[in-house]
Parts: structure tokens; sequence; C-alpha cells
């Protein structure tokens, strides 16, 4: 009986126990839990109204005046003399000129009846330098024969005996003798300068001529004159092949 009865005790206990466990697992599961607070969006903002570009207005050209013609340029110029005013001029281009058939080389050629003048050796050639002369244009580099066509001699020959003469641009010009240049080239190839008597033998030496390159129709004209003769004693004219370097 006394175990029944403490028997009984213990399971009163425990039931007690259990529904006051019971009951404060029930409190808890009541309690409730708040939610998180709701945030609005962001308000909407609409993006600007695209605006149109302008227009592009192409400016005007301004139209050109045209010159005035010959007879308008030269009405202008007899109404004013005094050249207050613009007067245009119109040039006109020039021709070619005829081209020349040159002398044959290694031929002697008369001037009147006392010189003989023979292109001999080489053609007759422009070129840039004579060793470490340089000319303004091109160095035209020649070389002669000249000689006694009687038995008397012809006493040394000046710088105007000789001349090249041609065509540039549809004029004709002339250029003088290089004698510095000359003399150089026959004491590069020891050959005879001008300083010396042309005999009935004769003798070789080389002209030089500073030339312009755009030159055509060239010709080596002779006018012989000496210190005791300054009066030509004849002239002659040959036109000359040439060579390019």
């Amino acid at each position: 009986m006394r175990k029944f009865g403490f028997s009984l005790l213990m399971g009163i206990a425990l039931l007690i126990c259990g529904c006051n466990r019971s009951r404060e697992i029930a409190i808890v599961l009541d309690t409730p839990t708040s939610f998180p607070t709701y945030t609005p969006f962001p308000t909407y903002t609409a993006l600007p109204t695209d605006l149109p570009l302008p227009t592009y207005t192409v400016p005007a050209v301004p139209t050109a005046t045209p010159l005035p013609t010959a007879a308008e340029t030269m009405i202008d110029s007899e109404i004013n003399p005094t050249g207050d005013q613009l007067v245009y001029m119109t040039v006109t281009p020039f021709a070619s000129a005829t081209p020349l058939v040159p002398v044959a080389m290694e031929q002697e050629f008369p001037c009147g009846k006392s010189l003989g003048i023979t292109v001999t050796f080489m053609i007759p050639k422009l070129q840039a330098t004579l060793s470490e002369h340089f000319p303004i244009g091109r160095f035209l580099l020649m070389r002669v024969k000249l000689r006694s066509l009687t038995e008397a001699p012809i006493q040394p020959l000046q710088d105007p005996s000789f001349e090249i003469h041609g065509s540039l641009f549809g004029r004709d010009i002339t250029i003088l003798l290089d004698r510095a240049n000359s003399d150089y080239a026959n004491s590069r190839w020891d050959t005879p300068k001008l300083e010396r008597q042309i005999t009935a033998d004769g003798y070789e030496t080389f002209l030089v001529f500073d030339v312009n390159p755009e030159m055509s129709n060239y010709e080596l004209f002779v006018q012989p004159v000496t210190k005791e003769n300054t009066e030509a004693m004849c002239q002659l004219r040959l036109p000359l092949p040439i060579a390019y370097y």
C-alpha cells in the first residue's frame, strides 16, 4: 500500500509538472512576431524631353568676278593713265624655238679668211661641277681646235671672242665666256689656254660657259678680237649638239 501511495504521488507530481511545462510552451508559441516595416519604392522621375538640333544653313559662296579682257584693260589704262586703278596684263606664252641642225664633229669651219675652228674631241656637255667649282646654272664644257688659215699667227684671243647664244622661254639670250673656269679646265686636262698665239698648226683648248639648263638651240658665236685689234676679224655661228649629264 505504501508503495502504491508513493507511486500515485509521483504520478500526480509528474502530471502537475507536465501541465506546467505545456503551459509554458503554449505561452511561448502564442507570442506574435512582428513583420518588417514596409518601405515604399522611390517615386519615378521622367527623363527630360529631347530637343531637336538647330537647322544648319549653308553660307552662300560669293560669285567670282571675272578678270577684264585685254580690250577692257587697254580701255582702263587709257582712261586712267595715272595707274591708280589695278591694270591686268595678259601674257601670251612664247612658241618653242625651231630646233637647229647641229654642226658635225671634227669638221673645220672657216671664220673669214684667217681663222678655222673645229668642235673636237667630245660633244659639248652640260655638267653640274668642275671638280670643286659650281656654276649658277650648269657648266657648258666644250673643246675646240683653233687654227690660223694663213702663215701669219693670230694673237691670243680675248674673252669677247666667244659667246653662247640660245633660246630661253622664247627669248634669245647671250652667255659670255667664263674665262676663269675655262683656264681651270685647261689646267686640269693640261691643254693650252687662250693666252697662246694661234699658228698654222693650231691647238685645242677648252671653253666653259655658265648657262641656264632650260636653254635650247645652243650656238657658239665666234667673233675673234685681240688686244691689238678690238674689232672682230670675222663672225661665225656654229649650232652645237649638246650632251646632258
